[in-house]
């Protein structure tokens, strides 16, 4: 009777389990990283159509780089919303910015979604917690 069919294992199977655990750990950090990578391209591509846009429409006036005039520019999401229907250049590029500001957060969810489907009870607990600050801080905050 061989030692496989008594039960004994050999010295290669006991290394499968913690390969698989090593195996799920790194897919996560690859998905992880894959929602940093699409959240920075989709910015930099409304980064960029929005300077391009503002350059088309006001590449032509005299800028001063002494004074600052906020009133140009969008301060809510309304007012992204409002300016991104009238084309408007600079909410295009209010919108790139928001989109920088979520994707960290977009990360933080994704990490807690996983921590909940792996039942990683104090990992969801910190994640969750990292999420409401920034949530708090995001919609609460003052600029």
């Amino acid at each position: 009777m061989s030692d496989e069919k008594a039960g004994h294992i050999q010295q290669g199977e006991n290394t499968a389990r913690p390969q698989v655990a090593l195996n799920e750990g790194r897919m996560l950090e690859l998905r992880l990283a894959k929602v940093l990578v699409f959240g920075i391209c989709v910015c930099a591509g409304l980064i960029a159509v929005s300077l391009a846009a503002m350059l088309l429409r006001h590449g032509t006036d005299r800028v001063s780089f002494t004074e600052f005039h906020p009133e140009n520019s969008p301060t809510s999401i309304r007012g992204v919303v409002d300016g991104i229907r009238a084309m408007d250049g600079r909410s295009w590029l209010m919108l790139g910015v928001l989109c920088v500001l979520i994707t960290p957060m977009a990360r933080v969810a994704f990490s807690l979604a996983a921590f909940a489907k792996e039942r990683d009870r104090l990992y969801v607990g910190i994640t969750l917690f990292v999420l409401v600050v920034l949530g708090y801080s995001f919609f609460f905050g003052k600029v």
